[in-house]
């Protein structure tokens, strides 16, 4: 085998040690969940770096990494989108373009706050 082979395999063993964690068989989709705890686990890890490095604390770091992946809501043909504050609480509402004949159903989400990361927009 060369060298070149045996680097190639130990990375992707490296790679798929990282990246799994054991679930139960009865998931719908494990390899989104694999996904996002991989990517957890990338950004908890970059952000120890940081820190380590003296570039700025744990916290910043992930807030900053987190903040990466934000994008803003839009409007599409199916729904207009808008932003508004109802007694100064920051409120989004999602509008259906389509017209209903009877009164429609509302949900009413309040976002948690994750405790110290993320936004209504990563939801």
């Amino acid at each position: 085998m060369g060298k070149k082979t045996l680097l190639l395999l130990t990375v992707g063993v490296l790679l798929a040690y990282y990246a799994y964690i054991p679930l139960p068989d009865n998931l719908e989709e494990p390899w989104r969940l694999m996904w996002t705890a991989t990517y957890i686990k990338t950004v908890k890890n970059l952000a120890i770096f940081a820190e380590l490095l003296g570039i700025t604390n744990l916290m910043d770091a992930a807030k900053f990494l987190i903040s990466l992946q934000e994008v803003p809501p839009i409007s599409d043909e199916n729904v207009t989108v808008t932003e508004t504050t109802f007694s100064n609480i920051p409120v989004r509402v999602y509008v259906p373009k389509r017209k209903s004949e009877k009164p429609r159903r509302g949900l009413f989400y309040i976002h948690g706050g994750g405790w110290c990361f993320g936004s209504a927009d990563l939801m």
